[in-house]
């Protein structure tokens, strides 16, 4: 399992919160286990937000070429300094 932290889980414990909170919903068969993980929620909510902001020319940081240079290794998976 990916531990790793991001914008959308801000420490570990936010993190493992919303790991258990999956986890009892499994249980509860309110979520499935075949269901996507927390990383993978938030990987693609992380995706719509940068494509969003990429896509849309009147937002300030879509036109700063080094913001997507960044984006685009997050993306892609180059940038994991870990």
């Amino acid at each position: 399992m990916d531990a790793r932290t991001n914008a959308w889980t801000d420490s570990q414990k936010t993190l493992s919160l919303h790991q258990a909170f999956l986890r009892r919903c499994t249980r509860l068969q309110l979520y499935w286990q075949c269901d996507p993980t927390v990383n993978q929620l938030v990987e693609d909510m992380e995706n719509k937000l940068f494509t969003s902001v990429i896509n849309n020319d009147k937002h300030v940081l879509s036109h700063t070429s080094y913001l997507i240079l960044i984006i685009t290794l997050i993306i892609s998976g180059l940038g994991d300094m870990n």
